[in-house]
């Protein structure tokens, strides 16, 4: 059985990214959105700003308390969703108690919904060189058609 190696498949995925992100007018911008200081979420968010910028793309984070209330959290989710300048938003979950999180779910703008995490990564909270660099290009193609 051959054994699979995720970095050379990233930085190969990596490299294209480059060269089509220095050719673009208008970068493609990463919305991350956490709520509270788990130490998981921090290093996940972490990992995926050091990787957006290893590429060009540009990164937003938005953190809020992790006692925030429900109306308060949704107006300011709006007001992201709704941002022309993002192409992608990365809700880390799972959001606390007190946060709907299935109304951010069905109001995110599904063009802008890059939770790829939950499907190309196999453990929870986990990731890794090949999510992340699946997660930029998916937002430089985002950023291409808004164009």
């Amino acid at each position: 059985m051959e054994e699979l190696r995720g970095l050379p498949v990233a930085n190969a995925i990596n490299e294209k990214l480059i060269e089509q992100i220095k050719d673009m007018d208008v970068l493609p911008q990463l919305a991350i959105i956490r709520v509270g200081e788990r130490p998981d979420d921090c290093a996940y968010e972490h990992g995926a700003v050091k990787k957006m910028e290893k590429v060009g793309v540009r990164c937003k984070t938005y953190t809020f308390a992790a006692d925030i209330d429900n109306e308060t959290f949704q107006k300011e989710f709006d007001k992201i969703n709704t941002d022309d300048d993002i192409d992608g938003i990365l809700v880390l979950r799972p959001l606390p108690k007190q946060l709907d999180e299935r109304a951010v779910e069905i109001k995110i703008d599904p063009r802008k919904d890059k939770d790829i995490a939950a499907i190309a990564t196999p453990v929870p909270g986990g990731v890794g060189s090949v999510t992340t660099s699946v997660l930029a290009k998916h937002l430089v193609r985002a950023a291409k058609l808004r164009g």
